[in-house]
């Protein structure tokens, strides 16, 4: 099931996501996109971001520190 599968996913990402979605739907496209690539560099800086691509290294699943 896709809800599932998105609730073992990392909460803090998950937040920033959704926050980013709703923020950039009134922002003009390039602002945008803009925005949501900062989003997305401020997501690869948090401690489930480097739980998430050690645990795919690993081959094991993710601890994630946000649940």
């Amino acid at each position: 099931m896709l809800a599932g599968r998105i609730a073992g996913k990392s909460a803090a990402a998950i937040k920033l996501g959704k926050l980013a979605f709703y923020r950039q739907l009134d922002m003009l496209l390039a602002d945008a996109y803009r925005y949501t690539s900062q989003v997305m560099v401020d997501n690869m800086m948090t401690q489930d971001a480097a739980e998430g691509i050690a645990a795919f290294l690993a081959k094991r699943a993710p601890k994630w520190r946000h649940r």
